[in-house]
């Protein structure tokens, strides 16, 4: 089928119970907690309604939680939401910061003094899918008829599907930023890949010289879905051009 679902759904509730958490609690995905205000720095903020004004407010404290919840849930870089909330008779304004990591980086950690908060809310929407990419050890020559399996290098295999980000390094027309080796640039654009959540594929380029080499790195957004899995036949037996699967949908 040609049509994708989307690579990491939010597991967040946009409706439901809501737990209060204590010290001592470990946070579990797809639940709501109240008194639970992670620490870790925001990637992104929403702001919605104005107490002081009387103006754009939620009906209800649970419509500023749901509304957060969402956010996190239709962004695939959002771990963990972390919602402020102020109420008055006439209804909420709500504060919403989204976090690009929960399992690493210490961004579990939350603010000790807000437990037992009943204005503070937040949840584990998704949790890390660390890319599956070798950095490093041997490559695999691909051939015509060959599946591509997750976690291996292929020399010659060249995805067709269209990039969402691409990154250069090195000029071997003036011998500047040139990788030592070959090898250098293929795992300098696996680990773009495998550092980045939304990629599922990476197809490297090179080109090198007595000097070094320099590399460009296409980094694409699906593999097994949207004909994604395609490759330029032309390439194959290519010892310039380079691919891996790190994720799948």
């Amino acid at each position: 089928s040609g049509a994708c679902r989307q690579e990491t759904w939010g597991q967040c509730p946009e409706a439901g119970s809501i737990t209060t958490f204590s010290n001592g609690d470990t946070p579990q995905i797809g639940v709501t907690y109240r008194g639970l205000d992670f620490s870790y720095h925001k990637y992104k903020k929403y702001t919605a309604g104005s107490v002081a004004y009387r103006a754009g407010l939620f009906k209800t404290q649970d419509e500023a939680i749901w509304w957060c919840a969402k956010h996190c849930n239709d962004d695939v870089k959002c771990m963990t939401y972390t919602a402020h909330t102020d109420c008055c008779s006439a209804g909420c304004e709500g504060e919403c910061y989204l976090h690009g990591k929960w399992l690493c980086d210490h961004a579990s950690e939350f603010k000790k003094e807000s437990i037992g908060a009943k204005s503070i809310f937040s949840g584990a929407c998704r949790q890390e899918t660390w890319g599956q990419c070798p950095e490093a050890g041997s490559i695999t020559t691909f051939s015509n008829g060959d599946t591509p399996q997750i976690g291996v290098t292929y020399r010659g295999l060249d995805f067709s599907y269209h990039k969402y980000k691409k990154y250069t390094a090195g000029s071997v027309a003036y011998r500047a930023g040139l990788f030592k080796t070959q090898d250098e640039a293929i795992w300098w654009c696996a680990k773009h890949c495998n550092d980045d959540v939304k990629c599922m594929t990476y197809t490297a380029h090179t080109d090198c010289c007595s000097a070094g080499c320099e590399g460009e790195c296409y980094l694409h957004g699906k593999w097994l879905c949207d004909h994604a899995s395609e490759f330029k036949k032309e390439s194959i037996g290519a010892k310039s051009i380079f691919s891996g699967a790190c994720r799948q949908e």
